[in-house]
């Protein structure tokens, strides 16, 4: 432990109220004695605890003490019925979680975990329920009817975030059907060596920007147990630290846009679709989505879903049928990951972890205490035989089996630039190209789908400026603070008129 994080310890005894036992969290499948939730007057738990189970069943009392009616709210989405509990403005949401199978996904997810791992989540839910045993007068009637909570339900959340909203959702479907760009998202990350750093030590600058909205709300947290040192933030309902640090090194993650979810457009003849010149027959399945009405009851709307060996049907409009295939879906062990880096003590076996590969996407900056900084264009990405990014990008044909892809780019061929010379790293949602400046990736020598071969936001560009105008000089946290909290735009100066009579003034007509 940081003498940083013994003075917050020690000074947390006398400034957190106690908010779950005094000392200890009250039971259900009982943590060891001497697990402990400070709460600060930000609203931050610091969780300690003597093993790993009860640490995770501390956080997730802690969740729940936070924010237990928007968790359970989104559980039931995940489920696919937070329509039967919370009415008719879910019906959209459960439906794309039933066309998409998560919730028997989320199943098979239950089962693939290591041994090793399994009980930690098993723990977690342990402790979202004790909460809500301890508290059922502080719950909305919707919400003990969400109740207990699963261990299947924390998988089926993940699933819903990471790969049914981040990697592809409604809203970006209809765009990809209209061929529209991909969404342009607004987080930086920095990772500055200590050959730039006016202390010598590695900075590491996150700066997460998430939609406003109750799948996107943070959680940040402190955990300490053996071998556990960790601060950062993740969304609320996952048992993992997303952006985090520790005594040894942090990570903190932008969007990227890889192309991990192909749309293909199906050939139908004789009530199948073509597949190698071979009329294939649509599994064909029969479910039912209840929706709570205004007075109690619950009305049945009947949902047939399709599925092909791309993937289900998600689209049928204007004679065109589109199968939709995403990434990673298979990858059962993304908490694990994400626990993994933040048990790590160095850069090796942080990239063990990264290795894994159940983390499907995600611009991801690294520094520690050693000195090292990295960035990685985080990808599952599925080998594709032919087309460039933006075919890929678009809907590709339905009928050539050659298209679909079962095994992904590996992660020592994804674009990553690790200790570069310049001293630093960085990204604003842009390719990753640009992560240093001059260029040191060749988008001609990584697969097509991992990215555009070109392109630059306005935000990257002004990073890039920020960060290659202490060249010579070295930048203090001060300069770094500076330049996160900075609202100066690129925009401005590539617009407003060199001569300094001009500046401010407004051109009419």
């Amino acid at each position: 432990m940081t003498n940083t994080m013994r003075r917050l310890r020690s000074s947390l005894v006398a400034l957190c109220l106690l908010v779950s036992v005094g000392a200890a969290v009250p039971a259900q499948a009982a943590p060891t004695r001497g697990t402990e939730i400070l709460w600060d007057t930000w609203g931050i738990p610091h969780i300690s605890a003597p093993d790993h189970p009860s640490l995770f069943y501390a956080y997730g009392y802690a969740q729940m003490e936070a924010h237990s009616e928007l968790l359970l709210r989104l559980y039931a989405q995940a489920r696919g019925r937070g329509a039967e509990f919370y009415g008719e403005q879910y019906v959209e949401a459960d439906r794309w979680m039933r066309v998409n199978g998560v919730p028997a996904r989320a199943r098979e997810w239950a089962k693939g975990q290591s041994p090793e791992f399994a009980p930690l989540i098993a723990a977690f839910v342990d402790g979202l329920n004790a909460w809500a045993k301890d508290h059922q007068a502080d719950l909305s009637a919707e919400a003990k009817g969400v109740l207990p909570v699963s261990v299947e339900d924390v998988y089926a959340h993940c699933l819903r975030v990471i790969h049914y909203d981040w990697i592809i959702n409604p809203s970006k479907l209809e765009g990809r059907l209209r061929r529209a760009e991909a969404d342009v998202h607004g987080s930086n990350e920095w990772a500055i060596a200590p050959s730039y750093s006016a202390s010598g030590k590695a900075m590491l600058l996150s700066n997460s920007h998430l939609e406003w909205g109750d799948m996107h709300t943070y959680f940040e947290v402190q955990l300490t147990a053996p071998g556990v040192t960790s601060y950062g933030a993740v969304w609320v309902g996952f048992p993992v630290l997303r952006q985090c640090f520790n005594d040894y090194l942090g990570w903190t993650q932008t969007t990227n846009n890889p192309s991990e979810s192909d749309l293909y457009r199906l050939t139908l003849k004789d009530g199948g679709y073509v597949l190698d010149g071979v009329v294939k027959p649509f599994e064909v399945s029969q479910d039912v989505i209840k929706v709570k009405q205004a007075n109690g009851t619950l009305k049945e709307l009947p949902l047939t879903i399709k599925r092909t060996v791309h993937g289900p049907v998600v689209a049928e409009r204007n004679g065109m049928t589109v199968a939709m295939r995403v990434a990673a879906i298979d990858r059962p062990r993304l908490f694990e990951q994400f626990w993994r880096m933040g048990l790590s003590h160095n850069l090796e076996e942080w990239q063990a972890a990264m290795r894994m590969q159940q983390l499907p996407l995600f611009n991801t900056a690294y520094a520690d205490r050693d000195g090292h900084i990295a960035y990685v264009y985080n990808s599952t990405l599925p080998v594709h035989p032919t087309g460039d990014y933006r075919f890929w990008q678009g809907v590709v044909p339905g009928d050539r089996s050659d298209l679909i892809s079962s095994t992904i780019v590996p992660y020592d061929q994804i674009p990553k630039v690790i200790d570069p010379p310049t001293g630093w790293v960085q990204n604003s949602n842009d390719m990753p190209w640009t992560s240093v400046y001059p260029m040191m990736l060749d988008s001609t020598k990584f697969a097509a789908g991992f990215a555009a071969p070109q392109g630059i936001t306005q935000r990257a560009q002004r990073g890039i400026r920020i960060l290659s105008g202490f060249t010579g000089k070295k930048m203090t946290f001060a300069d770094v603070k500076a330049g996160k909290l900075s609202t100066h735009m690129e925009t401005a100066d590539q617009f407003v008129d060199d001569d300094p009579r001009l500046q401010g003034r407004r051109v009419l007509g």
